[in-house]
This record gives structure tokens, C-alpha cells and sequence, in this order.
């Protein structure tokens, strides 16, 4: 155990680094920069807390982090200014300059008080990522690959991937009712700024990947807004996934003045959302004019052949037409002629035909059962079969036939 006099209270302790802290930067402030990952202001007391952390040159890993303070009569001058110049708010994401003085409480430990912030780093920082990000893109010869994949002559079924928030959702939207078309759109809700949008919108993009089949495009709207607000279209990563994406994408991010590397990397990139739906709308209209232009070619083409044709054929539908009449003209004299010479020997031949049924009637009549009957004779049946003598017992009934009707009778004796 060591000796009583080494051992420390902790507040003894962190009042000997604050005194050290203290007597260090007592008559200076230092420079450094940071990312800014966390913003809270109080609107109660007018202070600006931010949490700030660096990261390694591959924006993964976490190598510092520190609190810090913008005391009120301090954030009073510096917000409005890095606004004006920076043209961003100080926000999340973004990275910065600070001149800060280290402090440390007993209580609340380690900390830095803010005494100003250099805008033009920021605007500098944000240039040279991006810049790094399209010589990485460009290196690894992934940059216009999303440019190269086959472009849709129509457009009809849409991925929109936006925020369900974004004014910028309501003007695509309402661009495309406005035309004559049905569009398919099945949108795809993601975050759109701040540290989540990166993470945000690779996850609605993998969505639609999964179903890549089902879509013609995937369009990416946003509304305007701050400089820093369109950061995340700048990552690295998202770029990438961009490149790599199957369908051709669109982009309408809304801010006139900047270009993203997403923009840079997309198959198109329109300013707004509602030129994106504008061009969208145009293309339908395009192929829709293509089709009737195509029809009445065809129609006109149609005509044409069918005119030639007529004019080719008709001479010789009229000479077969009076060849055809003259050899019908001919063949109906010999018809006219044939049968002048057949109509005698025809009537002779018919009259002898009915002198000959007119015999065979009679005959046949003569033979008719009941032109005997009628002479006074019968037929006797038995069981609906008609019988002889021979056939016949005594007892036996017998149904008797005469020409006026039916009568039954009894055999009463031997055959006589």
C-alpha cells in the first residue's frame, strides 16, 4: 500500500490538471481543427455546445474527441458570421477551424472554450474532400459508370428516394400529375441531410436494388437548402454505391449554385425535382409523338403500295374482265344452242318416264292390303304377329284385321 502522502482525493487530483491545463494555455489560445459531430443550442441561456471528434484519413475509426462551449457573447458574433461566409449553418457533418482555450473542471472534466471559428477552412476542408473523393472515384475508373448504362427511351415505373417531408417530393410529384401520363412511382423514404443521410439513403438505394427489375430509374429529389445540408452527397460512400447502382439514376437535389459528386456520378442530374419530373413528363411525350409518327408513315407507306398495285393491276383486270365476258358470251351460245336440239328428245324421254309410273302406281295400288281388305277379306295376327291356320290352337284369341276396323274372336275347332 503506498505511503498516505501519494495518495490523492480525485477533486485533488483534477484541480492539479486543471492547474496545469490552466498555467499552459493561461496567456494563448490554440488553433485546431475538428469535425463537428454534435450541435446543441440552449435557447434558454444563448450558449452553443458542440461535441467535436477527428477521425482517420479513411473517416472510419474515432482518434479524438472533445467537448466544447461557444459562450453566448461569443456565438452572438461568430454564428451570424461563418453564416454569411461559409454560406452553412454550423451543423453536424461539417469541418472546422476552431481557435479554442483548453479547460478543465474538477466537475465537469475536459473541455474547450471557443473564441472563434474560420469559416474559409470549412468551405476549403469541404472542397479538397470532395476533390479527393472524384480523384478516388476517377482512379478506380468507377466515375461515369452509371452514366454508361443503357438509358430508357421511356420512362414509366420510378424509384423515388427522398425524405416522406421534403418539399422537394411534392413538386416531382405534382410535375408528373400534371401530365397526361400514368406514371408508376413507389417511393422509397430516406433521411436526406445530417450525419444519418449518408447511411439513409444507401439503405432505401439497396432497397430498390433488390427489386431493380421493377423500375426503369431510380430518381434521387431533395429540396434546397444550405451548403452543408447537401454534405452527404459529397461522401465517398454514397458516391460509390452510386456508381455501382443497376439502374440509371436521376438526380434533382434543388440547389442551383453547387453540383454534388452524386450529381457528377449520376446517369443525369437536373437542378430541381420538378425538372426531373419535366423531363420525365418530355420523354413520355417524345415517344408518344415517335409512335404516331411512326403510324402514319406506316399509313402513307400503306397508301402508296396499295395505289401502285392499283395501277398496275387495273389494265389487266380490265383486259381479264372482257376476255372473261367474251368466252362467257360463247359459252352461253352453246348452252342456248344445246338446248334447243336436247328439248325434244328431253320431253319425249320425260313424257315416256311418267306413262311408266303412272303403270307401276296402278300395279302397286292393286297389291295395297287394304285394297284387299276392302274386297271383304281380313288378316288374323296373334300377339301382334300375324298367324295361318297352322299356327293356330283352339283356345287360342286372335285379333282379326277388316278394312273397317279390329274384332277379336276364339278358335273354337280343328282345322277344317
Amino acid at each position: 500500500m503506498p505511503a498516505p502522502d501519494c495518495i490523492k482525493t480525485l477533486s485533488e487530483l483534477n484541480a492539479e490538471v486543471a492547474g496545469l491545463i490552466k498555467d499552459r494555455f493561461k496567456d494563448e489560445d490554440c488553433w485546431v481543427t475538428a469535425e463537428i459531430q454534435k450541435v446543441v443550442e440552449n435557447s434558454f441561456s444563448g450558449h452553443c455546445y458542440l461535441d467535436l471528434v477527428e477521425k482517420d484519413d479513411g473517416g472510419e475509426r474515432t482518434i479524438a474527441l472533445a467537448r466544447a462551449t461557444i459562450w453566448k457573447f461569443k456565438y452572438e458574433v461568430i454564428k451570424p458570421y461563418f453564416e454569411e461566409y461559409a454560406r452553412m449553418p454550423l451543423s453536424a457533418g461539417i469541418k472546422v477551424l476552431l481557435k479554442v482555450k483548453p479547460v478543465f473542471s474538477e466537475v465537469y472534466g475536459y473541455s474547450l472554450n471557443v473564441s472563434d471559428i474560420e469559416p474559409a477552412y470549412t468551405l476549403g476542408a469541404a472542397a479538397l474532400e470532395r476533390e479527393r473523393t472524384i480523384r478516388r472515384l476517377k482512379s478506380g475508373q468507377v466515375f461515369d459508370q452509371n452514366k454508361e448504362l443503357p438509358f430508357p427511351g421511356l420512362i414509366r415505373r420510378i424509384a423515388l428516394v427522398t425524405s416522406s417531408t421534403a418539399a422537394g417530393r411534392e413538386d416531382f410529384l405534382n410535375q408528373l400529375d400534371a401530365g397526361q401520363y400514368n406514371f408508376h412511382v413507389e417511393e422509397f423514404p430516406a433521411t436526406m441531410q445530417g450525419n444519418e443521410a449518408v447511411a439513409s439513403i444507401i439503405a432505401a438505394l439497396d432497397a430498390v436494388a433488390s427489386d431493380a427489375g421493377s423500375f426503369d430509374v431510380v430518381v434521387i429529389v431533395r429540396g434546397g437548402g444550405a451548403v452543408a445540408d447537401l454534405q452527404c452527397f459529397d461522401a465517398y460512400r454514397l458516391a460509390y454505391f452510386c456508381t455501382q447502382f443497376p439502374l440509371p439514376i436521376v438526380t434533382g437535389i434543388g440547389h442551383h449554385r453547387d453540383v454534388s459528386v452524386v450529381d457528377m456520378v449520376a446517369a443525369l442530374s437536373l437542378k430541381t425535382p420538378t425538372a426531373v419530373a419535366q423531363f420525365i413528363v418530355d420523354k413520355a411525350d417524345m415517344a408518344t409523338n415517335a409512335v404516331r409518327d411512326a403510324v402514319q408513315t406506316l399509313r402513307l407507306a400503306t397508301l402508296s403500295l396499295v395505289q401502285q398495285a392499283s395501277d398496275k393491276f387495273m389494265p389487266l383486270c380490265d383486259k381479264l374482265g372482257y376476255a372473261a365476258g367474251f368466252e362467257l358470251h360463247k359459252a352461253g351460245m352453246r348452252a342456248s344452242m344445246l338446248q334447243d336440239a336436247l328439248s325434244p328428245a328431253l320431253l319425249a324421254a320425260v313424257q315416256k318416264a311418267a306413262d311408266r309410273l303412272a303403270v307401276l302406281r296402278k300395279e302397286t295400288d292393286l297389291c295395297d292390303p287394304r285394297t284387299i281388305l276392302a274386297r271383304g277379306y281380313c288378316i288374323a295376327a296373334m300377339d301382334g304377329k300375324t298367324v295361318t291356320a297352322a299356327d293356330l290352337s283352339v283356345g287360342d284369341n286372335v285379333e282379326l284385321e277388316f278394312s273397317d276396323g279390329l274384332r277379336t274372336a276364339t278358335v273354337s275347332g280343328p282345322i277344317l
